[in-house]
């Protein structure tokens, strides 16, 4: 499994430099994995991979709420996260997120780009993003 290699605590902190945090060979063998962007040529993948962002988020932060507005999809580089759905009897889990997984596209693709579930940081996670 590809995990960061700092600890846990430096991305609690936010003391990971996140310029350098995923380094750009990382970022492709990523891309190159996910079934969206598996089918994309290397120029592509290259391109996509630098102007990716970096966020870090401590466990039990909530990255992407469900019902608010999202410009932009995220890729786990490292840590876990679980997506749930509103319901009447509580928040339902629909899955586990790791390392290469993707979350967020939903809402670039609907009309009123509209988060479609919650998605919280189980660990310490350490996610690309393209807007």
């Amino acid at each position: 499994m590809n995990e960061y290699q700092g600890s846990s605590s430096e991305l609690d902190r936010g003391m990971v430099d996140t310029e350098f945090a995923v380094p750009p060979t990382e970022r492709i063998r990523l891309l190159r994995e996910a079934a969206v962007f598996a089918e994309l040529p290397i120029q592509a993948l290259e391109g996509l991979a630098s102007v990716m962002g970096e966020e870090h988020y401590p466990a039990g932060k909530a990255i992407v709420t469900e019902g608010e507005a999202g410009d932009c999809l995220y890729m786990i580089a490292a840590g876990r996260a679980e997506v749930t759905t509103a319901a009447a009897s509580g928040p339902v889990v629909l899955a586990t997120l790791a390392p290469g997984e993707i979350f967020g596209e939903m809402a670039l693709l609907m009309p009123v780009h509209e988060r479609q579930a919650t998605v919280t940081a189980v660990t310490p996670i350490l996610t690309l993003i393209l807007s």
